[in-house]
């Protein structure tokens, strides 16, 4: 939308959209790159697709990514972050996280042992570090759990009161 205005610039859909594909589900952007999370794509593995938005009126499909370790029910894009070209996606249901570097082709799950279902259903990433939510931990008081973005490798777990 045009902030001045508040018309609508461009209405954005993927050319290979399904029904129950849920795109737009997740969004994150980072400079001219919009990553749009389909959670529902790819037989429910998810997907993420990238824009060049430079030119907000006319954005231009980079390339659409599913994880290769995603599998039916890892609904890959339910949230996603972006930061320095890393991309982090969460998932619907499935406790999974994936990491995917925009540069180096990066292409990581990011795993903690113990984590439920709740784990990824919120993610954020910003320069080197990534927090993954598992909300339903320990009785439902909740956890956070950090991770290099270099990397996906794990850093350590915030629970309440530490």
């Amino acid at each position: 939308y045009n902030v001045t205005t508040g018309a609508e610039i461009v209405k954005l859909q993927a050319a290979d959209g399904a029904s129950l594909n849920y795109f737009g589900d997740g969004l994150a952007v980072e400079g001219s790159i919009l990553a749009v999370g389909a959670d529902g794509a790819v037989g429910n593995k998810g997907a993420v697709y990238f824009y060049d938005i430079s030119n907000p009126a006319a954005p231009v499909l980079i390339k659409k990514f599913t994880p290769a370790a995603a599998v039916a029910g890892d609904f890959v894009g339910y949230t996603l972050g972006m930061s320095q070209g890393r991309v982090v996606m969460g998932n619907f249901s499935s406790g999974k996280v994936f990491l995917h570097d925009l540069n180096t082709g990066l292409d990581v799950v990011l795993t903690v042992g113990g984590t439920g279902s709740s784990f990824g259903k919120t993610v954020a990433i910003d320069g080197p570090i990534i927090a993954v939510s598992e909300f339903g931990a320990s009785g439902n008081v909740g956890r956070v759990h950090l991770f290099k973005s270099s990397d996906g490798s794990f850093h350590r777990t915030i629970a309440h009161g530490t």
